[in-house]
C-alpha cells in the first residue's frame, strides 16, 4: 500500500504539474517553473527507493522463518485477547428434550460474539448451548445450537433463530480473529510438510516446534475450555470452546508421529513440554504433558533400532519426569 501510494503520488503530481512546463520550439521559455520540476524528480527517487523497499520486503516476507514468526506473534494475539463475564464452572448437560437451532448455510466458524444471544436468552428465560468451536466447520441443516428452558415449557427455535445467527458468524475460510487452534495448526503443518519425504528437512521442523512453544506456554498461562456466561433470566448460554489438553495434542500429536524416526524431533518435542511445565502448576496439564512425553519416547524407540540414537531423547525425557515430579 505504501509503494503503490508513492507511486500513484508520483504520477497525479507530475501530471497535474505538466501544464506549467512552457517548451517553444524545443527550448525553455522564460517563466521555467523549477520547484515544480524539482517535487517531480524528488518524487521519482522516492519511487525508486519504494521500488528497492517493495522487492525486499516481498523477498523477506516468503521466507518461512518470517512466516512462522507473523503466524506466532498473531496467534499469542488471539490467545491474549479477554472474556469478559465467563464463567469456569462446568457446563450444564443438553437435555433430550432441548430444541435445535439449524445453520442457515455451511462454512467456517470464524468469530462468536455472544452478546445477542445473552440477551434474547435472558429475555426467554433459556439456556442456550452453542454446538461448534471457533474454527470448526458447519454444514448447513445441522445444529449450532440447543435451546431449552429449566422448568421444561417447549421453545420455538425461531424465537433464537436470528440471535443465534448473529453471534456466530461463517465464513468460507478460517482466520486467526479468535481462532487459536488455527495458528497452531499452521505451524503444526509446516513442521510435518518439513518432516516429509519430499522435502526432509528436520530443521525447519524443530523451528517451528520452537515457535509452537512459544504459542502453547501463552495458552498455558490462561484459562482454557468452555465459556459459560449468564443471562438475566437466570439461565446461562455456553460457548465451547478448546482446552489445554486439545491443544497440546494438535502441537504434538502429528508432528510426533511423522517425526518418530529422527530423535532430533523427540528432543525438540520434549523441550517444548518442558517450556509448558515451568509456565503452569495444574495438575491436570501436568498430567497430559506427561501422558504425551511417554507417547514421544514410546515412538522414537519403537521407530529408531540405534540405541546411541537415543541416548539424548533418554535423558532429557528423565530430566522432564523429574521436573514434573517436583513441580507435582
Amino acid at each position: 500500500q505504501l509503494v503503490l501510494s508513492a507511486f500513484v503520488a508520483s504520477f497525479a503530481y507530475s501530471t497535474a504539474g505538466l501544464y506549467t512546463v512552457g517548451v517553444s520550439a524545443g527550448t525553455r521559455t522564460e517563466s521555467f517553473p523549477r520547484l515544480a520540476v524539482t517535487g517531480a524528480i524528488v518524487l521519482l527517487f522516492v519511487s525508486l527507493g519504494a521500488l528497492v523497499f517493495e522487492v525486499h520486503h516481498v523477498s523477506h516476507s516468503m521466507q518461512i522463518d518470517e512466516i512462522m514468526r507473523k503466524v506466532e506473534l498473531a496467534t499469542e494475539r488471539v490467545v491474549r485477547q479477554p472474556s469478559p463475564g465467563r464463567r469456569l464452572t462446568p457446563a450444564p448437560a443438553v437435555p433430550r428434550s432441548a430444541t435445535a437451532v439449524r445453520s442457515n448455510r455451511s462454512g467456517y466458524v470464524q468469530t462468536m460474539h455472544p452478546e445477542p444471544v445473552i440477551a434474547t436468552a435472558g429475555a426467554l428465560r433459556a439456556n442456550v448451548a452453542l454446538v461448534p468451536k471457533v474454527g470448526d466447520h458447519v454444514v448447513a441443516g445441522t445444529p449450532i445450537a440447543w435451546l431449552w428452558r429449566t422448568d421444561g415449557e417447549p421453545l420455538d427455535e425461531k424465537d433464537l433463530h436470528g440471535a443465534v445467527h448473529d453471534s456466530v458468524r461463517l465464513g468460507f475460510e478460517r482466520t486467526l480473529e479468535q481462532d487459536a487452534a488455527f495458528g497452531v495448526r499452521q505451524l503444526v503443518d509446516i513442521a510435518s510438510k518439513a518432516l516429509s519425504p519430499a522435502v526432509n528437512d528436520p530443521y525447519t521442523a524443530v523451528q517451528a516446534i520452537d515457535h509452537l512453544a512459544a504459542v502453547l506456554a501463552a495458552i498455558a498461562l490462561r484459562d482454557q475450555g468452555d465459556a459459560i456466561y449468564p443471562t438475566s433470566g437466570a439461565t446461562t448460554v455456553t460457548v465451547p470452546a478448546y482446552d489445554f489438553e486439545d491443544y497440546l495434542e494438535l502441537g504434538c500429536a502429528q508432528i510426533r508421529r511423522y517425526g518418530a524416526a529422527e530423535p532430533l524431533i523427540g528432543s525438540s518435542l520434549i523441550r517444548l513440554l518442558t517450556s509448558l511445565a515451568h509456565a503452569t502448576t495444574d495438575p491436570s496439564r501436568r498430567a497430559a504433558m506427561r501422558h504425551q512425553l511417554e507417547l514421544i519416547v514410546e515412538d522414537t524407540e519403537r521407530e529408531v533400532a540405534q540405541p546411541e540414537d537415543l541416548i539424548l531423547l533418554r535423558a532429557e525425557a528423565a530430566a522432564l519426569r523429574e521436573l514434573l515430579e517436583e513441580l507435582t
